[in-house]
């Protein structure tokens, strides 16, 4: 008897490839859904290169994870995920051509530690405690009307990790 789907596929075929290809791609769809409108090819969101934006999406979920009251202040806020940010981030990607430091942005009311990414002369600002780890930029956590960059302090982070390590 011969299998007449064998010898239409041609010689080592499997029968019902094209469906199987079809149907795991249907299932992993849900998992690009979010990124396929971000990303082109080689660069993420913003125009950040796509190495480091996995980086990025890794160090969040780690942090998130390990997150605890790390200057003990009585509190889990922004100050303890972004010092897990930058903890996590130094002993993973620390030998990287990407400097993660701790920024501070005092705006009125809005008072709030972030990490700020630098790469080549860019950089990009990321909110650690963000409810998706694939929507981490600071603009995508925070109205203009709270989250103005123009008041972004700089050179935060020797104080705030000396905190961390106390």
């Amino acid at each position: 008897m011969k299998f007449h789907s064998a010898t239409r596929n041609g010689p080592g075929r499997v029968p019902g490839a094209r469906i199987l290809a079809a149907c795991a791609l249907l299932l992993a769809a849900p998992m690009f859904h979010k990124t396929a409108a971000a990303y082109d090819g080689m660069t993420g969101r913003g125009g950040i290169p796509w190495e480091l934006d996995r980086f990025i999406i890794c160090t969040i979920r780690e942090a998130q994870r390990n997150v605890h009251d790390t200057n003990r202040d009585g509190k889990v806020n922004c100050i303890d995920y972004t010092l897990m940010f930058k903890s996590c981030w130094d002993r993973s990607y620390g030998n990287t051509a990407y400097s993660c430091e701790i920024v501070r942005n005092k705006n009125g009311s809005f008072h709030h530690l972030f990490i700020g990414m630098r790469y080549g002369s860019s950089i990009v600002f990321i909110e650690p405690w963000t409810y998706d780890p694939e929507m981490f930029l600071m603009e995508d956590n925070w109205p203009a009307r709270k989250y103005n960059p123009s008041y972004n302090i700089y050179g935060e982070t020797a104080k705030w990790m000396g905190k961390f390590y106390k």
